[in-house]
């Protein structure tokens, strides 16, 4: 019940500085952090703030960083949330105070794409470009990412010219990466397919706006998809 994670929120607050970190980290925030996620994706947008509290009172507790470190998927996961909740400002100042905790072989990787990220939430596609365009990650997950920002970027710009050779070379790269699952492509390849369409849709179209829009829904398991339907129904 919620009762139960918001005592549970309290109880960590007060003394997860009695445990290790480690434990405090992984096992007491991480139950609620999970509790969090699960009620995010019921549709539930207030634990959204719930899980930017709980990563705020990780900082203030000074236990985020593990032996003087910061993982860079935990430095990620923060920005996300924070970006979904409009705290740019914040954001900003996050990346600029613990991007020298992270591990130097991750930093410039996770500070380019996460940059980029930010950028792309102020609109300042101009610089999400800058980051971005002939950034080559060694990261799979960066790598997509990457990419699945690149779409979308080109898209608000109408450079649709671009958008087209963006998702040629994108559909080619997953062609020819043999040692990822075709179940892991299978996202991008929806989210590749759907945008051909998207960009080429007429705006007074609305037979094909709708069948577009079915098919999305229908499909389900596209990278970005939210975007995809909110493009759409913008058009």
């Amino acid at each position: 019940a919620d009762d139960n994670y918001y005592k549970l929120k309290e109880l960590i607050a007060k003394n997860a500085h009695f445990f290790p970190r480690d434990v405090a980290v992984d096992e007491l925030y991480g139950a609620a952090q999970n509790y969090c996620v699960k009620k995010i994706n019921l549709g539930e947008r207030k634990f959204l703030n719930e899980l930017f509290e709980l990563f705020k009172l990780q900082i203030q507790q000074n236990i985020l960083l593990s032996e003087g470190k910061l993982s860079p998927w935990y430095f990620r996961n923060i920005i996300v949330v924070a970006l979904r909740l409009g705290e740019y400002d914040w954001t900003e100042g996050f990346i600029s105070e613990y991007k020298n905790y992270l591990p130097e072989e991750h930093r410039d990787n996770a500070v380019t794409y996460n940059l980029a990220q930010l950028y792309f939430y102020q609109k300042k596609y101009d610089l999400v470009l800058e980051q971005l365009r002939f950034v080559e990650y060694d990261d799979m997950s960066y790598n997509l990412n990457s990419k699945t920002i690149l779409i979308a970027t080109y898209y608000e710009l109408d450079e649709f010219d671009l958008l087209d050779s963006h998702l040629d070379t994108f559909n080619t790269f997953l062609k020819r990466r043999k040692d990822f699952p075709e179940e892991r492509k299978e996202p991008y390849k929806a989210l590749i397919k759907f945008t051909r369409r998207l960009s080429r849709l007429l705006s007074r179209d609305e037979k094909a706006k709708e069948k577009l829009r079915q098919d999305i829904q229908n499909h389900g398991n596209i990278a970005n998809a939210g975007w995809l339907l909110e493009k759409l129904s913008a058009l």
